[in-house]
Parts: C-alpha cells; structure tokens; sequence
C-alpha cells in the first residue's frame, strides 16, 4: 500500500501510526522516491522490496507514505507497474491550507526569498518552465487535486484508493485510521493520536538562509571549520531546533483570511469536480464554522 500525498496533508502521521500495526511493515525511511527517481527505478521492483522496508515477522501489508508520487510524472504508471494489486491512500487538505503549509515549511530552509503572496503571483509563468520548476514552485498546482485523481483512476480502479480527509483526520485519528485498517482487511489496534512533521515556520529567516541557503555555503564551510564534527552537528540541531517555531492548524497560522477566501474561490470548480470523482463531502471547506469544529 502507498499512500501518495498529497504534501502537508498528514501523510507523515499515517505513517508513524501504521509503523505501529503489528501486521505492518514500512519503508525505512517514509520517502523512497522509489517510483520517482529513475536511477532508483532502474534497479528494480525486487531493489524496493529487499531493501527499502524494515521487514518484521508476521507483516502481510508493506506501507511507504511518498507525497511527490500523486503529483509527479509518471509515478503512479511506475506503482502499477511494479505493484498492479498495490493500494493508495490519497489524503486530501483544504488546497489553500495546503499550499500555505508547503510554503512555511520550504521556508524553514531558505527555500525562497519571497512571501507567500509574491510567490502565487509568480507560480503560473515559473510552472510553464519545465518538470524541476513545476515541482520547486508549484504550491497551488499541487493542491489542484482533480487531476491528479484522474489520473490515479486511469491507473488504478476506485475500489483500491482510499481518500482521508486532513481536516476530519486531525479531529479523530482514531476513527479514520480505524476505517482505513478496516479497508485494508487489518485487525483494528488503539492508538495514541500522533502529530508528526506539525506545521512550522521559521523564527528568523536570516537564520534559515545562513543554515540552509547555497549563496551561505561557503562560510559555513567557513565557519564549521572552525568547530569538530560532533561539535558542529550537535549546534547545526540546536539552531535548527531554536529557529522551527510550530503553528496551529487552522487560519490564525498566518495566512491573511481575506487571501485565504479569494485563493479558495479558484478552487471552487476543482473542489466540485473532486466531490464528483470521489463521493466526498468537502463543503467543510468553504465553510469555516465546519472547519473550526474539525480542529
């Protein structure tokens, strides 16, 4: 089973809560890029099996959560491909919300040098670019989710992909997860709610860029020259750790109300095409009273 993205929608919790199903066996890292990077196809359907899950005695499903695969070319062929009797889950976030997280995140490590308004204003001339461009800056891309159903659908029946709503799933682990196993034919387990990879941003972005930006390479070469490696490694956390400052999930993260409703009204018609696609119920949306009683 994999669940295919999309980013910032919860995918890195589901992950940590089917790592503890005993029936269960995950990759070892929650990203492979397995179906995505080519170099890493090329070696084989058996290369993933053998040597990217953490095999467990007992484990009757194998699970990886890689959210670049619904969005990527050519990543949900390469599944049915290697795995024509795989599973998806495709977890699904208020596209706004969405785009907002994936944007705070990347900031984390100085990924860009604008805000979050002047980069909706240049994501549709950089998209046109190429493949590289459209996965580096396309936030609001990524979060028109129709198309990347269809496409899923071209790929596998309906009856084999299971949607998760972050909004609901946030409110009640317990019960989404419990439906998912359910679908799935696993034993049903008690967890304890998790909230892993939380949405974050950074406390000083000079900081970020002095940690994590090319143009800063050198003198932290520079710099951590000066210090032994254990020294450097531990300080390099300690600072990561001291600039990541966790948000709610919810509109008081930072993201301007008035924006946040005029994006949304762009998604209007692919929200539409996605309830019709998938029998969903995703009016919660729009509807911030119904979002505010699901956080």
């Amino acid at each position: 089973m994999v669940c295919v993205g999309a980013a910032k929608a919860g995918t890195t919790s589901l992950y940590a809560l089917m790592r503890q199903h005993p029936r269960v066996a995950v990759t070892r890292s929650k990203e492979t890029d397995f179906f995505f990077d080519r170099d890493r196809y090329s070696r084989g359907c058996n290369d993933y099996w053998d040597n990217h899950f953490e095999h467990k005695p007992g484990a009757t499903t194998y699970f990886e959560a890689d959210p670049i695969y619904m969005y990527a070319d050519g990543c949900i062929g390469r599944i049915r491909d290697c795995a024509p009797d795989a599973r998806l889950v495709v977890m699904l976030r208020n596209p706004v919300d969405r785009a907002y997280s994936q944007y705070l995140y990347r900031m984390l490590y100085a990924r860009y040098e604008e805000s979050f308004v002047e980069m909706c204003e240049r994501e549709a001339d950089r998209i046109r670019l190429g493949a590289k461009e459209r996965l580096e800056y396309g936030c609001l891309d990524r979060s028109l989710y129709a198309p990347q159903i269809r496409n899923i659908f071209m790929h596998f029946p309906r009856e084999r992909v299971h949607f998760v709503v972050f909004e609901r799933f946030v409110q009640d682990q317990s019960r989404d997860f419990g439906e998912l196993l359910s679908w799935l034919g696993l034993a049903p387990m008690n967890i304890t709610p998790v909230r892993e990879n939380a949405r974050s941003s950074a406390r000083s972005v000079w900081l970020a860029r002095l940690m994590y930006h090319p143009g800063y390479r050198s003198l932290r070469g520079l710099l951590g020259g000066m210090l032994p490696p254990g020294v450097r490694r531990s300080l390099f956390e300690r600072m990561a750790d001291a600039n990541r400052a966790e948000l709610r999930d919810d509109v008081a993260a930072g993201l301007d109300p008035e924006l946040r409703r005029n994006l949304l009204e762009r998604f209007r018609a692919d929200v539409a095409d996605v309830e019709q696609l998938t029998g969903l119920d995703l009016g919660l949306w729009f509807e911030p009273a119904r979002v505010a009683a699901a956080l």
